[in-house]
């Protein structure tokens, strides 16, 4: 088995699985039509937005689901409100033994051990659960050492055309070093083995989850990185492992675990995965070079706009240009921040109170709305940063909050819709690890959310230059992706039809 010390082989992703171009959708070819052909289809797509955006922000009033109606997609495993509160809020689950495979809830006798230099483990915690009556730990030592949990000679599973799902809390992240998951076809060991690095959730400011807080991660399949020269046989996994690593600062690190499962991805609408490009604060390339190239496409984004830039000249956009983009390109013009001062906090939304985060967000979607404008149930946390506060207000008042943490795939069905996952491109983001990641999106069936902010040349720090961008937005064309604004995309994962799609 590896160890901590070995540097992951690149595999080019598109070696993985074979796929083909496809030719033009039929959204793109709708989207292309002029003349009144086209205006009725904005208006169908105007009408029906408007409906489903204040539905939502209805459905997202209040605390959350109510424990005793939510879905059971956890047979026979009670869920502790309590504890487990992002759960109660993540998507709807599969509810059928043929799409949700448990493989571990670590209840009483799930038979797995604890192994590690100067660990600590409590394989039966009755104190501390998201499901069930019990649940299972470990500290390390606060040496750097490798410590892990697991179990031989299981299932096997058969994880095909499914992903991964994770119940876990970290309680101290600042001192977490690696935190990985091991899925392996042989039994007893890990020599045929694919590997999932969770440590992306960790980052400071960025990070997914909250310290000491139970999440339900679901990780795309495709995330997985097979251990080099090896085969794994996906459909009949026989031995699981958890492993930790702190930062050898002498800060034990504890882990607690809940639950393992694969989920299916049966009923995915998105055969060949689904790409949202979306454009942040408001600037005017984004009309000028983008939306002019995605019409020629047939694309559509979503551009979450921040208020106090709108007509403020210069490199911003003016109120005609954002209702251009939606009247007559289709896209999805959401919300992001109403005032500057407050957007550009050093942790954005997260630098201020819970009643000043909602007055400001509240403001850009009364904005939007009165303007005619009907994507405001849409929301990104302003420079991603999102704290416990700004996560029960984007809850109440919206129906997605997107993040930045740069874990390159969402899942169509997300784990949690209030923190979608995105990769944010930079002026130093190379053209192939976005297409690598288009191709990865296709071959795993997942959602790519890319995000953009200035398309100049030369690129600026967060900005993309406008070669770059016509270049990915061909391959996107060619790869077979479908590409959709972010609200169409939450819509179709719940069965809901859209206009225009």
């Amino acid at each position: 088995m590896a160890g901590h010390s070995d540097t992951p082989v690149a595999v080019s992703r598109t070696t993985r699985t074979s796929w083909r171009a496809r030719g033009s959708r039929t959204t793109r070819a709708r989207w292309a039509v002029r003349g009144s052909r086209r205006q009725s289809l904005l208006r169908r797509v105007r009408t029906t937005t408007t409906v489903l955006g204040m539905l939502l922000l209805v459905a997202c009033g209040g605390d959350g689901p109510d424990p005793a109606t939510h879905p059971a997609w956890i047979p026979g495993i009670a869920v502790n409100p309590a504890h487990c509160t992002q759960a109660l809020h993540a998507s709807t689950g599969p509810e059928t033994p043929a799409e949700f495979l448990p493989i571990t809830f670590f209840q009483a006798g799930h038979g797995w051990w604890g192994s590690g230099t100067d660990a600590t483990f409590q394989l039966d915690d009755p104190t501390d659960t998201c499901l069930g009556t019990q649940s299972a730990w470990m500290r390390s030592g606060g040496t750097g050492q490798n410590t892990r949990i697991g179990h031989t000679g299981i299932g096997p599973y058969d994880f095909t055309d499914r992903d991964v799902v994770v119940w876990v809390k970290v309680d101290d992240w600042a001192h977490l070093d690696v935190l990985r998951l091991w899925l392996s076809s042989d039994e007893g060991d890990f020599t045929d083995a694919v590997t999932f690095d969770l440590t992306t959730l960790t980052d400071d400011a960025l990070r997914y989850c909250r310290p000491g807080e139970w999440v339900r991660f679901v990780v795309p399949w495709g995330h997985g990185v097979p251990e080099p020269g090896t085969t794994v046989d996906r459909s009949a996994i026989r031995t699981v492992q958890l492993q930790v690593f702190d930062d050898n600062s002498g800060h034990p690190v504890r882990v607690h675990w809940n639950g393992l499962a694969a989920v299916s991805r049966s009923g995915n609408p998105f055969p060949h995965g689904v790409v949202s490009l979306t454009f942040d604060d408001g600037y005017a390339t984004q009309s000028t070079e983008a939306a002019r190239y995605l019409d020629t496409r047939g694309m559509r984004g979503t551009l979450y706009v921040l208020r106090s830039y709108v007509d403020a000249g210069g490199s911003h956009l003016d109120e005609s240009q954002l209702r251009s983009l939606q009247d007559d390109s289709g896209w999805e013009i959401a919300a992001h921040a109403d005032k500057a001062t407050v957007h550009d906090r050093a942790r954005g939304y997260a630098s201020s109170e819970p009643a000043v985060v909602e007055a400001d967000l509240r403001a850009v979607q009364e904005w939007l709305l009165a303007r005619g404008f009907h994507g405001g149930a849409q929301f990104a946390y302003p420079k991603g940063y999102h704290d416990d506060g700004v996560l029960t207000v984007a809850r109440r008042i919206t129906a997605s909050g997107r993040i930045l943490i740069n874990t390159p795939l969402e899942t169509w069905r997300p784990s949690d819709p209030h923190r979608l996952r995105a990769y944010m491109l930079t002026g130093s983001t190379p053209v192939s690890a976005v297409t690598e990641l288009v191709d990865l999106a296709v071959a795993d069936r997942a959602w790519l959310i890319l995000v953009f902010h200035q398309l100049e040349s030369p690129a600026p720090v967060h900005g993309t230059t406008p070669a770059d961008f016509r270049t990915i937005v061909d391959h996107i064309a060619a790869s077979g992706a479908e590409v959709l604004p972010v609200g169409e995309v939450l819509a179709r994962g719940r069965g809901e039809s859209t206009s225009g799609s």
